[in-house]
């Protein structure tokens, strides 16, 4: 969030990342909900700098995009300049929850950068696809992608509105659960490793013993999230935090979490 103040009065607003997050969570609530998550964006043509057609040219591009949509894309993208901050938002959202991906790759004169893809209907009849690339320049236009020049096919001039709905398939929705299950736990780890190293003993007795478990359980929380077994190691470092709480709680440790 972002805040300025006037006189008297504060104007608070969203900054693009906000919105984001909120989007994300938005994400996630379809998600449980069981409901398909469907992005509408309404953009006007505007002419590119002719990159897309380059690159979709590329054969190694060409043959990526033909493995993970199902067809080979026409060479060139269609580029939809967004006009509402609402829409933007979406966009930047959408680029960090992270399509399919057609990885990036060298060959002897450069290296090319990974393109996130999703499935989209475009104008409400054509079956293609939103492109992300990593490298993109763009911060307000959305570049899509059909197995047809869509400028031929819809009969469009710079300018013209296009509609665009994307879709996020339940298998990167299930990605981007993961992902952040996977950021708070080494959050988690972060946070018990200072403890660990920092903590100061009040009393002795079994205090010793009681963090050599919480110990054990931050080794092995590491161990299984190296491993790729998120709900494991969030369970590990969770009774490690807990054994630590109670130290502090009865009085036989000091330490603030960070």
């Amino acid at each position: 969030m972002e805040r300025v103040r006037k006189g008297v009065r504060s104007l608070v607003w969203l900054t693009d990342e906000g919105v984001a997050v909120l989007v994300g969570c938005c994400y996630e609530l379809h998600r449980v909900l069981g409901e398909p998550v469907l992005l509408h964006f309404k953009g006007t043509v505007t002419t590119g700098v002719g990159e897309g057609v380059y690159y979709m040219q590329h054969p190694r591009y060409a043959q990526a995009f033909e493995n993970v949509l199902g067809f080979r894309p026409y060479p060139g993208t269609l580029n939809l300049k967004l006009r509402s901050w609402s829409e933007v938002a979406r966009l930047h959202a959408l680029r960090k929850v992270g399509g399919f991906t057609v990885p990036g790759f060298v060959d002897d004169r450069r290296s090319y950068g990974a393109v996130f893809v999703f499935p989209a209907r475009i104008a409400g009849r054509i079956t293609g696809a939103a492109i992300m690339p990593e490298r993109s320049r763009y911060r307000d236009v959305l570049e899509v992608i059909a197995p047809v020049c869509l400028r031929e096919e819809l009969g469009l001039r710079d300018g013209d509105e296009v509609e665009v709905v994307v879709s996020i398939p339940p298998i990167i929705q299930e990605r981007v659960v993961i992902t952040r299950l996977r950021e708070r736990c080494e959050r988690y780890i972060r946070k018990c490793e200072h403890v660990l190293r920092t903590m100061k003993v009040l009393k002795n007795g079994k205090t010793s013993r009681v963090i050599k478990l919480a110990h054990d359980y931050f080794k092995d929380a590491v161990y299984y999230l190296e491993k790729g077994d998120v709900g494991t190691s969030l369970a590990c470092i969770s009774y490690a935090e807990g054994l630590l709480d109670g130290l502090r709680l009865m009085g036989y440790a000091s330490f603030t979490w960070e």
